[in-house]
Order: C-alpha cells, then structure tokens, then sequence
C-alpha cells in the first residue's frame, strides 16, 4: 500500500494510491462482497421505488386529480337499444344540474341504424317539452351526422349539426361541454375556443359544433334523469351501444396547486420529526415505509368506490399523505445505507450510478402505463376520463411488492459503514474566508445568494412545473397514448442532455454554466408558448427540462462547496424555503392558469426567471471559472514554526514536504481543481 504523508490543515497521498486499499486492509472478503451486494440491492430498490412514484405521482396523477375536481359521477353503460326498450342509467348518487358541465361517454353504432336518440340528460323524465334535452343527442340515419340540443331557462331550444359522419362499427368518444356565462374570457376546449354561455360538441376529441352562445346556463341543484336511447319526439331510439358515461361540473386545475400546498406543508412539518426517529434500527424504518405504502396504496384503489366526489378526494388526499410519510421514511436510511457500503472517494460513482438508476426508472415508468393502456378491453380506450387515469395512476402500485421485498432484504442484511475514510477535500480555505465587504465573507455570500437564486426559481418554476403535461393535453389534444409517448422520449432524451450540459461547466466554470443553463431553461419556455407547431412544442419541452434539469446540480454543488462542512447541516435546513416556494407558486400556477390560460401562466414564469438573475450575477462575480485555484497565500512565520514543529524530522527531507510548505493552505483547492 503507498504510503501517505500528513501535513498540518491537510493530507497528501502518493501519487499511485489505490483508495479503495485503506478499506481493504480492515475488513475481509465476506464483509466487502456484502457491501457490493448491498450496494447493488439499493441501486434496485431505487429503480422499483422511482418507477413506482413516477406512475402514482406523476403527469396522470394531476390529470387524475383534474378530472375528479370536476365531481364527475358515473352513469353507467348500456347494450344495443332498439326501439322496443329505453334504458335509464343509474348514477352511483344523486344526479343534479350543474351551471357548467362536461359529459363524457363512448358509443357504438351498429349495422342496423335508424333515426332516434343516442343519450340524453332530462331534467323533465318522460317529456319532450323543455328541459327534456338538458343535453340531448341524436344520430340521422342517413348521414350518421349528430345533432346536438340544449334547452335553456328561457325556454329556448338550442341546436346544431357535426358535419363529420360516425363510423358504424367503431367506437367513439363524445365529450360535451357547457360554458357558462359568467366566464371573463373565451374557454380554450381541445384548443377550440368555446364562447361563454355555449354547448360545444366534441367527437373523438376533434370539435363538431357549438350553440347556444350567449343563453342563459341552467339552474343548478335540479335533479336529473339520464337516458340511453330515450327522448326522441318519434319515440325511436338508436341502435347502439353506450358506455363509460360521465357527467359532472367543469374540471378546474386549483386542485392541483391545493394538493402541492397540502404535500409541501405536511413535507415540512414531519420533517423534523421522522428525522427524531434516524436512531432506530433502519430494518424498521424501511419495513416502517413499506406499510405507509400499502396504506396509500389501499386509499387510492377504493377511492372511485366512494359514493360522493367529496369521499372520494378525501380519500386520494389521505394517499398522499401516507406516501409522502413512506418517501420520508425510506429516503434517509437508504442514503444512509449506500453511505455505510460506499468508500467516500468512490461515493461520486456511486451517486452517479443512483442517479442512472432514477433516470431509467422514470424514463421506463411511461411504457408501463402504455401497456395497461393497451391491454384495456373494448375500443375507444386512448382518451381521457376519470376511468381512464385511475387505471393508468394505479398501475404504478404493481411494483410495491417488489419494493417492499427489497427492503426486507437489505435491512435484514444491515452492514455499519466503515470507521476509516480518506479526508474530504475542498476548495482554497484563504480564498473562500477572504473579507470582502464589512466582514462578509465568500463562504457567506456564495451559500446565501445561491439559496436565494434557488428559492426565486423555484418560485417561478411552481407557476408552470405541474402544467407543462397538461397543457399538451388541454391544448395540444394529446392522447393518453401520446403522453406517455411523449414522457417516455423527454425522460430519456432530459437525461443525455442534461449530461451534455453538465459538460460545458469545467470550461467556462460553474457558475456562467449555471446561469447559460437557466437563461436557456427561460427561452425554450417562452418559445413553447409562442409556437403553433405541436412538434416543435415538443422540442421546446425537452430543451425546458434538460436546461433546468441540468442547472439544478451545478448551483447545489456551488453552494455546498463553499459552506463549511461542518455546518452544511445548517443550510441544509433551507430546503423548507424552497419546497414552501415551490407549493404555494404552484397554488398561484392553477388560479393563474384557470382564469387565464396557459400561455400567460408560462411568460409570467419566463418573467420570474428574469428577475431571479440578478442575485446570481453577485455568485459568478465572487466565483469565477478557476475557483481560487489562482489565490497564492504564503504562510506566515509564525505558521511555518507550528507546521515545522508538529512534522517529524524524517518528513521535513522528502521533497514533498518541501513543496507543501511554499504552496501552503492553497494546495487543498488546487487538488480539488
């Protein structure tokens, strides 16, 4: 083994030392091939856990959310009516007038086709006088063309014509939707602006028509009778099949920054005590996790089955809770672990190779929900509704099993880590502890204006961050087949390109790295709102990501490398500030983007990430590309008598002795250089 040379305020070791060789020598074979093992059992377990989080938390989880805000309730299906029978669908509860509404449902035509009603909501059963059609229907035989009615308040009968024709044979998907008068702008449908007070007809996702603009909406509260074939002044239904039908109030993307703000309260306030529980055993908290997972997990599969909207949003906010307590739980003795298997000069790789394994899983994650997608029986499955992302969110508990297996191994095969490490290194001691201004160091300006840069991106971020996927899907008229597409290829292609730009920092430095990365990160969004084209919109959401992605490192390793390693627990306790930030910006993102749309929501972030600069520009001031690599400092006397008393003799006559005391306390940045 090469020997190794200590010196005062730092360590050298020859050149030629093997790190992993000080371990070796403590600890026998059995012992370092259960590190590996262990190692490589959390590389696992943290590929299943991510795959997992992705699916449940992730795009379809928000869409899930979007859909439930709107208290859709389930009517029900049907078989072929004809003109013998009318079925009347039952709803799980009571079925009442909303002012603004979205009815959903598949259909069927078949062979035998005549003029009659397709569905219909009636507000007065067995009539055809007015509020019998509160919406209604109706399919002519010889075209196949649908006719859509409305009736209003002021006893008005509103109508129009789709010019497209339906398939017999083949499923389609209706969707209906009714503004009301009391919106201050045009509703952006499927990218189709719907005037207020207008019932707009879309088929297959594609706009067929709109009436009634300017009508009064209907009264909300009245009770409702919904109908399968019924209705038709001729008394004749069409022969048809209908199912999966949905009728509830307009979705609304507030929920979605309510849920962040709830999940970045509660992640602050039980952090301080689930780290009170870091002294027991880690076998319990990880076994601990895994029951907080079963439980989000049993939450979440009965949610539908509840018979109110109310229950049932309750009971998916009581998921979340109990998945965040299992991500607390988990996360800490997990890094824990790969610290106690890892030697600390080998920890670069291994976090790299953690990172790998987080980036596989969520770029994998998307082909699971694809394939659930696909293996749905029947046809007319890839469009969106309350069934459709309940499906696709609650594959991701597939993998708990796995999970939960995995922790049981590792913590049953528990290994302590190592007493002997090689000392850490890092920057120019003189360098970073020089006065610049009234006492203030750089260890204290670079940590805090790189936490306050954080904080102001985060803020922005929050604005946009969780309705990125769902303005493809509300703008873009993505499919649930495109989105996971489209996940999938952005994951993957975000993972190389943000390696690629991590790339750049050694030459031109971190810092101009980091703020290059963020003005890219702020004009690959403003451009994603400004473009027309749906496959340039995609480009510009992969070059957001990576940007961002990429940039985040690159600040974080700024900050802590200037921070005395001693009190990096300090700051480490701004991550509350930040994921604060982050929820209540999000909580403004979906007031932001409901009253005035995407395209706002995304400049005013633009906007922010401009404004955030500024306080980085005093970081790439203050820490420029060679990090002090440059910064002399020859010791003083009295510092060469204490460095020369405490060196043995022997010491003094090798030439690396020598050198050391005319570089001094420098020499520490320049290896790390």
């Amino acid at each position: 083994m090469a020997e190794s040379t200590r010196l005062p305020g730092f360590s050298v070791q020859a050149f030629g030392n093997n790190s992993s060789e000080p371990l070796a020598s403590e600890e026998n074979n059995e012992v370092q091939q259960r590190r590996k093992a262990n190692t490589n059992l959390i590389y696992l377990l943290n590929f299943f856990h991510m795959m997992m989080l992705t699916v449940v938390l992730g795009p379809v989880f928000d869409l899930h959310m979007f859909w439930l805000s709107s208290g859709a309730q389930h009517l029900g299906a049907v078989g072929a009516t004809n003109v013998s029978w009318e079925a009347v669908l039952v709803p799980t509860s009571d079925l009442t007038s909303k002012r603004e509404f979205v009815l959903t449902f598949s259909a069927k035509l078949t062979s035998n086709i005549t003029n009659g009603s397709l569905l219909s909501v009636s507000a007065s059963p067995n009539t055809t006088g007015f509020g019998a059609y509160s919406p209604a229907l109706f399919v002519d035989g010889k075209t196949n063309q649908v006719d859509l009615f409305m009736d209003r308040p002021t006893n008005t009968r509103t109508k129009c014509k789709s010019l497209q024709s339906l398939r017999v044979g083949e499923w389609h998907y209706f969707q209906v939707v009714l503004v009301g008068n009391n919106s201050m702008h045009n509703r952006s449908v499927h990218n189709q602006m719907v005037e207020p007070g207008a019932t707009a007809l879309f088929i297959d996702d594609q706009f067929a028509c709109q009436c009634g603009a300017g009508q009064p909406s209907p009264e909300s509260g009245q009770p409702l009778t919904a109908y399968a074939g019924a209705g038709h002044p001729s008394g004749v239904s069409t022969n048809a099949t209908v199912k999966e039908v949905y009728y509830g109030g307009a979705p609304s993307n507030l929920i979605i920054g309510i849920v962040e703000v709830l999940r970045g309260f509660l992640c602050v306030v039980l952090l301080w005590p689930l780290r009170k529980l870091v002294g027991f055993r880690r076998a319990f908290l990880l076994r601990g996790s895994v029951f907080m997972g079963l439980l989000a997990c049993t939450l979440f599969i009965f949610s539908p089955w509840m018979k109110t909207t109310f229950t049932a949003i309750s009971m998916v906010v009581a998921s979340v809770i109990a998945l965040l307590i299992y991500l607390l739980l988990l996360s800490s003795p997990l890094m824990k672990m790969m610290a106690d298997n890892v030697q600390l000069v080998a920890r670069y790789k291994a976090a790299a190779r953690f990172r790998l394994s987080s980036a596989a899983a969520m770029a994998c994650a998307p082909l699971i929900q694809l394939f659930a997608l696909v293996q749905q029986t029947g046809g007319c499955q890839n469009y969106w509704n309350l069934h459709n992302t309940w499906i696709l969110t609650s594959t991701g508990w597939v993998w708990l099993p796995i999970v939960a297996f995995t922790t049981w191994v590792i913590g049953s095969k528990d290994v302590r880590g190592p007493t002997i490490m090689p000392e850490e290194r890092g920057l120019n001691c003189h360098w970073l502890n020089q006065n610049l201004c009234c006492g203030c160091t750089r260890r204290l300006i670079v940590p805090m204006m790189c936490e306050l840069f954080s904080v102001l991106r985060l803020a922005a971020d929050g604005l946009t961050v969780r309705f990125l996927l769902l303005y493809f899907v509300e703008e873009r008229n993505f499919s649930p087949a495109d989105l996971c597409c489209l996940i999938c290829v952005s994951r993957f292609l975000t993972t190389i390109f943000s390696y690629c730009f991590c790339l750049i920092a050694k030459p031109v430095g971190r810092a101009n790295a980091a703020l290059l990365l963020h003005l890219s990160s702020c004009g690959a969004l403003w451009l994603l709102a400004d473009t027309s084209s749906t496959l340039l919109a995609c480009v510009f959401y992969v070059l957001r990501l990576a940007t961002c992605h990429a940039a985040e490192p690159i600040i974080s390793s700024i900050a802590f490398d200037t921070i005395e390693p001693s009190r990096r627990w300090y700051w480490s306790q701004f991550s509350s500030m930040r994921i604060c930030a982050f929820s209540l910006s999000t909580l403004a993102g979906s007031f932001v983007v409901d009253q005035y749309g995407f395209a706002v929501s995304f400049k005013l972030t633009c906007a922010m990430l401009v404004a955030s600069v500024p306080p980085f520009l005093l970081v790439v001031c203050l820490f420029p590309r060679r990090e002090g690599v440059g910064h002399l400092v020859l010791p003083t006397k009295e510092e060469y008598s204490v460095s020369a008393m405490s060196v043995s003799e022997e010491a003094r006559d090798e030439p690396l002795y020598q050198r050391s005391v005319v570089s001094g306390r420098f020499f520490r940045g320049a290896a790390m250089a």
